[in-house]
């Protein structure tokens, strides 16, 4: 019978493993879903801190010893898409974990782990920018555009990870540091195996902490504050979920068990139907 199981696969099989990989799933989506809230609230915030900025025709930059150390240079659209390797390298990195060697729990506390940390310090720099606006800093945000729709700008912001909407004022947490420091700790614990990437993901990470003073982004305090916040709560953030989201695994898990039909296996004949 057990080789007529594995020689006739059924749709009740697959639908057996569906249900074993369920937990693994569901704690996951609960670990996106929190990161989405924290983006969505982040984004939102960004509004009001747009508008609560001090006037920068008033009020000049801070003095700050990065500025007097780094020269400007106008290069930050090299960070932005540095973003994009830091993210390609952790997808690999669980692709690697999830499918080559085939260890579903490994992955599954990489996928928590990553979200969670980027969902808590993200949370933690929405209300950070919200409770205190710096002056701007010289870059494009001396001469601030308007925002005309709170709903779409908030929208765009988290479509595009904060690229395209309209923001200025929200110095003090660096959210570009957040991403680099997050994905810097997630290869330095998930991809030792691969000393070459430890090394390149490092250097990247410092040439990009760089450039966000040098084009004048961000405060050094700002970049400062990030990396010390994103490395303790990477540090203190457990692998599995936490207890404020077992609701939410749970609902996702009533989605699942209500979506998969319950397994029911018919023989007939010589084979599994």
């Amino acid at each position: 019978m057990k080789e007529q199981d594995e020689k006739f696969p059924s749709r009740s099989g697959m639908w057996c493993a569906v249900r074993q990989n369920s937990k693994i799933k569901t704690d996951n989506w609960s670990a996106t879903t929190f990161f989405i809230v924290a983006m969505l609230v982040n984004c939102f915030t960004l509004n009001f801190t747009h508008e609560r900025m001090p006037d920068p025709k008033v009020t000049s930059p801070l003095r700050d010893v990065g500025f007097e150390l780094i020269p400007i240079i106008r290069l930050q659209w090299i960070t932005d898409s540095m973003l994009a390797y830091f993210n390609i390298v952790v997808i690999g990195l669980w692709c690697h974990a999830h499918w080559v060697e085939n260890n579903l729990s490994r992955a599954r506390w990489m996928w928590n782990k990553y979200f969670l940390v980027w969902g808590y310090c993200m949370m933690m720099r929405g209300f950070s920018i919200f409770l205190t606006s710096l002056p701007a800093t010289e870059n494009h945000c001396q001469n601030p555009k308007s925002i005309h729709n709170i709903w779409v700008n908030t929208v765009m912001g988290f479509v595009t990870f904060g690229g395209k909407n309209v923001h200025c004022g929200d110095l003090l947490f660096s959210g570009h540091t957040i991403n680099i420091m997050n994905s810097f700790w997630f290869v330095q614990l998930y991809g030792r195996r691969f000393p070459l990437l430890v090394v390149m993901t490092g250097l990247c990470a410092v040439m990009c902490l760089f450039l966000i003073i040098a084009s004048r982004s961000h405060y050094s305090i700002d970049v400062y504050i990030a990396c010390c916040i994103t490395t303790l709560t990477f540090a203190a953030t457990p692998e599995p979920l936490p207890a404020f989201l077992q609701p939410v695994s749970s609902m996702w898990a009533r989605i699942v068990n209500n979506t998969v039909p319950p397994m029911k296996r018919t023989y007939k004949g010589d084979g599994l139907v």
